[in-house]
């Protein structure tokens, strides 16, 4: 379940930052050329979209893993500190 959840967040960012990209591209390059054209700028996009789309994806599994260890060693100390307390309240 967090692998597709990293994976749709990641494609919606992807996509977002892409489409953001696509614009600036095509007005760049008609500023530049002075009229619309085909050019570099319909191949350079979706190497954005992939490039953002695995950055995107590995960050949010790594910050994933790491809040899941942060709780998992917050519920280890309060098993720990339940039993010791046990432990001194019996004597």
């Amino acid at each position: 379940m967090r692998n597709i959840t990293c994976n749709l967040i990641a494609i919606v960012a992807a996509g977002y930052i892409s489409f953001r990209v696509f614009s600036w591209a095509i007005e760049l390059a008609y500023r530049e050329r002075g009229y619309f054209a085909v050019g570099g700028e319909y191949i350079f996009v979706p190497f954005v979209f992939f490039a953002v789309w695995i950055f995107g994806r590995e960050l949010l599994l790594v910050m994933a893993d790491q809040i899941e260890r942060k709780l998992r060693r917050r519920k280890i100390r309060k098993r720990l500190i339940k039993k010791y307390q046990a432990r001194l309240t019996r004597t």
